[in-house]
């Protein structure tokens, strides 16, 4: 997806990966699936997570948040 910012942040051992964009909410479809997949080929390990998202009347902003734990 284009105009999509990615932050890592080290936090005591582990990372905080926190992908963002913004985008309006009348360009959604009804039901919009958003997904989050992360990929760590030397560990070989693959975990992904998504949310189906309904949009309303398009004057609210939106925040998704996925917690993948390792």
């Amino acid at each position: 997806m284009d105009g999509v910012m990615v932050e890592t942040v080290p936090r005591q051992g582990s990372y905080d990966i926190v992908a963002s964009t913004v985008m309006p909410e009348s360009d959604l479809q009804t039901p919009t699936v958003f997904a989050c997949e992360l990929h760590i080929p030397e560990a070989q390990y693959s975990v992904s997570k998504s949310v189906v998202y309904y949009p309303g009347k398009g004057h609210r902003p939106l925040h998704i948040t996925f917690h993948i734990l390792l």
